[in-house]
């Protein structure tokens, strides 16, 4: 099989050639998110760092009042866009493929809010011993 870091790297040729053009958004998309997949942890650390303080604070006063981190939210709010931009029905949105990029980073922020609520902690221990065993392969 070939590594991860060299399907993201064929991805994001295939992908950038598609931006420039302007061709194909769906499958654009679907390059961009694989590519983001690839560079997760770069990208996530990336964000960490440009947000840094601002996000503890924002994860205070989102806790206090909706009960969920902002990261969280967030992580949501970037998991349906991508949703209803890469399904068939209807277009593709202009910033889907930044929006692609990114969400590989955005899940763990959003497995962390899983792990916080009681109700959901088994479901979350199975994703996590799901996403183990496809690393190990």
């Amino acid at each position: 099989m070939f590594p991860l870091s060299v399907i993201g790297a064929i991805a994001l040729g295939i992908g950038g050639v598609c931006l420039v053009r302007g061709s194909a958004p769906r499958f654009r998309t679907w390059c961009f998110l694989a590519v983001g997949i690839a560079l997760a942890g770069w990208i996530g650390k990336l964000v960490g760092n440009i947000v840094g303080d601002a996000t503890v604070a924002a994860n205070r006063i989102g806790a206090t009042l909706i009960g969920v981190s902002l990261g969280a939210a967030i992580a949501v709010a970037a998991l349906t866009w991508l949703w209803h931009d890469l399904r068939k029905k209807g277009g593709v949105s202009k910033p889907a493929w930044i929006v692609a990029l990114v969400v590989p980073s955005l899940v763990p922020a959003l497995y962390v809010a899983l792990m916080t609520v009681p109700a959901l902690q088994g479901v979350a221990t199975e994703v996590r011993s799901f996403v183990v065993e496809m690393r190990a392969e």
